[in-house]
């Protein structure tokens, strides 16, 4: 019983640098079989075999050491006056998150208000008006309704003046 233990450990934990050689290796081979369509060939089957044995090894290597590299970087985070702030003051982090939040989410209205003003259309300023209501509960969807209006007026008067330009010349 023994034997076997010490046989899967050491097929298992086997050396960092051999790791890395069996993923180039099985990211290589598994492309050409895969570029080649011998998807179903003998020899697709050896490499499906040492692509599996390169995860396993990888993710029990991860396994092994990932809990240590997060309980050291979880240590200088508490360290630090801001992190420590940030993971134990839970106002300060609901007031952090929500400020984030609201500048991701107006940067998303902007870039749709952009974009209507850029490409002439009233679908990029329907969800810029959208997301402003949404982001600020109607504060900053006044600024952006003005702006989808003003699109909105000057897109029906150029129809206007196309259509009567067809009806003198039509």
């Amino acid at each position: 019983m023994n034997d076997w233990k010490t046989i899967c450990k050491q097929l298992l934990y086997i050396p960092l640098w051999l790791i890395l050689i069996l993923t180039v290796f099985s990211a290589a081979a598994l492309a050409v079989v895969f570029m080649k369509g011998w998807d179903t060939a003998p020899v697709a089957y050896a490499v499906y075999v040492v692509a599996f044995y390169t995860l396993t090894v990888l993710c029990i290597a991860c396994i092994k050491t990932i809990p240590g590299y997060y309980k050291n970087v979880k240590g200088k985070l508490y360290a630090n006056r801001y992190a420590n702030r940030y993971l134990t003051d839970t106002s300060f982090k609901t007031h952090v998150s929500l400020y984030t939040s609201l500048a991701i989410n107006l940067l998303y209205v902007a870039t749709n208000a952009v974009s209507a003003v850029l490409y002439d259309t009233a679908w990029f300023g329907i969800f810029a008006v959208y997301y402003a209501i949404m982001a600020t509960g109607g504060g900053i969807a006044i600024i952006v309704v003005t702006m989808a209006m003003y699109i909105i007026i000057r897109n029906t008067k150029e129809i206007k003046q196309i259509k009567e330009d067809q009806k003198l010349h039509g």
